[in-house]
C-alpha cells in the first residue's frame, strides 16, 4: 500500500504484477492470493486484482479458480469481462488439446 499515491499507477501496478507473479513462481501461490484476496475486499471495484487473480490463475493452468474469478466480477458488477471471458475460452482450448497425459 505504501505505493499507492506515490508513484504513477502504472507503475504501481507494474510491480503489483512482478511481485505477485514471483511469489508464484516461487512456490508461494498462497501468500500471493492471500494478498490480492484482502486487496479485493478493501477494494471490489477495483478490475485489476481481479484480472491479476485471473491471470496468475491462468498461468497455473486453473481453470475453474479462474473461472469463479471472472464469475466474482459480474458478481460484484453485473457485468461479464470480455478480457476474462476470452481468457476462459483460450484455456478451454489449450487444455482440450492437451495429449491425454499431460
Amino acid at each position: 500500500n505504501s505505493l499507492t499515491g506515490n508513484v504513477p499507477p502504472e507503475v504501481e501496478e507494474q510491480v503489483v504484477v512482478n511481485t505477485l507473479a514471483g511469489l508464484v513462481r516461487g512456490g508461494v501461490a498462497s501468500l500471493a492470493f492471500e494478498w490480492l484476496d484482502e486487496r479485493m475486499t478493501a477494494q471490489p471495484d477495483r478490475l485489476f486484482y481481479y484480472h491479476l487473480k485471473f491471470q496468475l490463475f491462468e498461468s497455473m493452468g486453473r481453470l475453474a479458480d479462474a473461472a469463479a474469478v471472472a464469475d466474482a466480477w459480474q458478481q460484484q458488477t453485473g457485468n461479464r469481462d470480455p478480457g476474462m471471458d476470452e481468457g476462459l475460452v483460450q484455456m478451454r482450448r489449450r487444455l482440450q488439446n492437451q495429449p491425454s497425459g499431460e
